[in-house]
């Protein structure tokens, strides 16, 4: 049985609305159990993959305060059989599909029934952070267990220490409060977008994949062209690219989340065979996911 994704939850916040990242995370979630009709006591996991928190907060882990949020197995002792694990996975812009992994794997091997991995992206220092450009945003992907040959058939991660400090991000003290600064090279795209292609093209090649054979390609790339000149140059058909939609700025982890919904939404969803999800972030660090779709059932 393979672990596949039962819907998404995305949120971006209007005036007035919650902003904090623990509030985004949970909104999205409520939104994904509600489309999937599944109780939060179901959910076995909780998986946390934003990088930036409320206050800072690392401790407890933000995802406890996203299952306080939904009333996930909140009393003491057993429930159902099974309580709710909670925990933050943080992997820069490629933590969604990290997460994804992680509760995947728990899903395949029947020690949950179902997952979630959620997000908010937030200023953790508003009106003292410098470089930090990423829109408010959650998403939360809700996983369970797929039928037929439906669901997550391989997940792959390459890293490039060499562009290591390309973008960079501190927490520093300024002598009256904390910052966050974050640092990103003027080449860092371009180098996104060339070690996006070279492990794109190894994952093919280690799947035995022909390009042809790829129905959908989802990514949040960091400049929204880059997404067409990636598939240009891995030999994808640029038609089959699914990018989140226009959020008003940048986003970061929540990227792949809302890629993913606008991918889900569209008829090609329904016929997909094969469907790769391609998230990427600092470090470099490439992460791919192939997606066996409901068109294998």
């Amino acid at each position: 049985m393979r672990a596949a994704l039962e819907a998404v939850g995305t949120v971006l916040p209007a005036a007035g609305d919650d902003t904090s990242s623990t509030g985004l995370a949970a909104a999205a979630a409520g939104r994904a159990l509600a489309a999937g009709a599944v109780d939060p006591d179901d959910v076995g996991m909780i998986v946390n993959a934003a990088v930036y928190h409320d206050d800072n907060v690392m401790e407890p882990a933000n995802a406890t305060f996203v299952q306080r949020a939904l009333g996930a197995n909140l009393q003491v002792g057993v429930v159902k059989g099974a309580g709710t694990l909670a925990f933050d996975l943080t992997n820069g812009g490629a933590g969604l599909l990290t997460g994804l992994q992680v509760v995947a794997g728990f899903v395949e091997t029947g020690d949950i029934a179902h997952g979630l991995v959620v997000t908010g992206d937030v200023d953790p220092t508003p009106g003292v952070s410098q470089g930090l450009a990423h829109v408010p945003a959650g998403a939360a992907v809700l996983v369970g267990p797929g039928t037929g040959e439906e669901g997550f058939a391989a997940f792959c991660e390459r890293s490039y220490p060499e562009f290591a400090d390309l973008y960079r991000a501190s927490l520093d003290w300024d002598g009256r409060h904390h910052a966050v600064h974050v640092h990103e090279d003027q080449t860092w795209a371009e180098r996104w977008l060339g070690c996006a292609e070279d492990a794109l093209k190894a994952f093919l090649d280690d799947r035995g994949l022909a390009p042809a054979e790829v129905d959908l390609l989802v990514t949040a790339p960091p400049q929204p062209d880059a997404g067409a000149e990636l598939c240009r140059r891995a030999g994808l058909d640029p038609a089959r690219l699914v990018l989140p939609p226009d959020a008003g700025g940048p986003l970061h982890t929540a990227g792949l989340g809302m890629a993913l919904a606008a991918a889900m939404a569209e008829p090609a969803w329904e016929r997909a065979r094969r469907v790769l999800l391609l998230a990427g972030g600092a470090g470099i660090t490439i992460t791919i996911a192939e997606y066996r779709g409901r068109a294998t059932r």
